[in-house]
């Protein structure tokens, strides 16, 4: 609860993050910046005006480990967008890259 009338809708806790991510849909690929990010989404930051709610997405996120780059895939829904940029909603996984 955070408040006498607002209620936390997310069943995820977010945590900051400052990681590029690669945005595909359609068959177009742009590079965006993640802000935040938990199990079940995502915030991106910018305007996408392509992104409209309901749009389903590839998500390829470059997480640094151990000094390498490990690429994560991802299928989400865009949720809502603003100004600051667009919420998504985790979907279904999609098969790693080779290596």
């Amino acid at each position: 609860m955070l408040g006498p009338m607002l209620y936390e809708r997310r069943h995820a806790q977010r945590r900051p993050v400052a990681t590029n991510v690669h945005i595909d849909v359609g068959g177009i690929r742009k590079q965006a910046r993640a802000l935040n990010l938990s199990a079940r989404g995502v915030f991106i930051a910018g305007q996408h005006p392509e992104l409209a709610t309901g749009t389903l997405v590839e998500l390829v996120f470059h997480v640094p480990v151990q000094g390498l780059i490990r690429l994560h895939r991802k299928r989400a829904v865009v949720t809502h967008a603003t100004a600051r940029g667009v919420g998504m909603r985790m979907a279904a996984l999609t098969p790693a890259s080779p290596r």
